[in-house]
């Protein structure tokens, strides 16, 4: 992003010249740094954005002032031998907070006095505008109504459980649980009533496993667990025996004659399958034979 009209802003010194007076009114923190890489300007933006006064700032070199570049270690943007250099720099205010954002550098022209080697440094913020990438990050990862990571970041979390199982020689499982009655509730009760009762299992799933774990909701009425580290297929079993129980405990809001339970189907890494989809389809089909069953748990495998 390099600064249009750099010699406009090539002599803000002058209060009275219009240089000064389109430095000063620039939108974004702005310097004039000299050849010996001290400040000589500054402008309104960087006195207000920064919170620095200007005994803070005069004669003062960038890095004084909280402002670090993106240039390799023992170079910087304005000592190198070029007209213009851009990348991604930091500014730390004067309280201490740090901002993330885009550094251009120009070199000006020549002044009338003569002198060469200024540089104008301008720094855009852009915190704002990654802390909301990132928010639309975590929106599309996370499930809005039960705020339970989503098909798309269990997947992503299963796949790095299994780098690390197959690293250290490990094992870990996936458990797909599906709830029993729950079109009941949504048919009597209302869609409302189901989503209570979704947000109510979504809580009540995280309860029952290790903080290392990993509760999603994989679509519908479907939870997914990520147990990443196993000893034996005992462990896995007993948190789907747990997820069971405390499912069909009643649930407050339902009347009495309204009753939800849980299927839930079980896959181990490695011996059902080596890839985190295959483990999911390999759970979700172990699930289903719960369900033809009625034996609420069912792993993977050879029927």
């Amino acid at each position: 992003m390099k600064v249009e009209n750099s010699e406009a802003l090539a002599r803000p010194s002058d209060p009275k010249s219009a240089s000064f007076a389109a430095f000063e009114a620039f939108p974004h923190p702005a310097l004039v740094i000299d050849a010996d890489r001290r400040i000589r300007a500054w402008n309104r933006a960087f006195r207000r954005w920064t919170g620095r006064g200007d005994e803070e700032v005069r004669g003062r070199s960038p890095a004084d002032v909280g402002l670090a570049h993106g240039c390799p270690q023992g170079s910087a943007p304005w000592e190198a031998n070029r007209d213009h250099w851009e990348g991604e720099g930091t500014f730390r205010r004067s309280d201490g907070t740090r901002s993330e954002g885009w550094l251009t550098v120009d070199r000006l022209p020549e002044s009338d006095a003569g002198e060469d080697g200024l540089r104008l440094v301008v720094f855009t913020d852009q915190s704002g505008q990654r802390a909301a990438l990132e928010q639309l990050r975590q929106l599309a990862m996370v499930d809005a109504l039960t705020g339970l990571p989503n098909r798309l970041l269990f997947l992503d979390r299963l796949e790095t459980a299994l780098a690390r199982c197959r690293r250290d020689h490990g094992r870990c499982a996936v458990l797909f649980v599906d709830l029993d009655g729950f079109k009941t509730v949504n048919d009597r009760l209302g869609h409302a009533a189901g989503d209570a009762l979704l947000r109510r299992v979504a809580r009540e799933l995280r309860d029952v496993v290790r903080e290392s774990d990993t509760v999603g909701r994989l679509g519908g009425d479907e939870f997914g667990i990520l147990l990443p580290d196993i000893r034996g297929a005992r462990e896995p079993e007993v948190v789907a025996r747990k997820v069971v129980e405390c499912v069909r405990r009643p649930k407050a809001g339902l009347p009495s004659n309204v009753r939800v339970g849980a299927s839930v189907g079980i896959a181990l890494f490695p011996t059902d399958a080596c890839g985190a989809r295959g483990l999911i389809a390999a759970a979700d089909s172990a699930m289903y034979r719960a369900k033809d069953r009625a034996e609420r748990v069912v792993f993977a495998g050879p029927e």
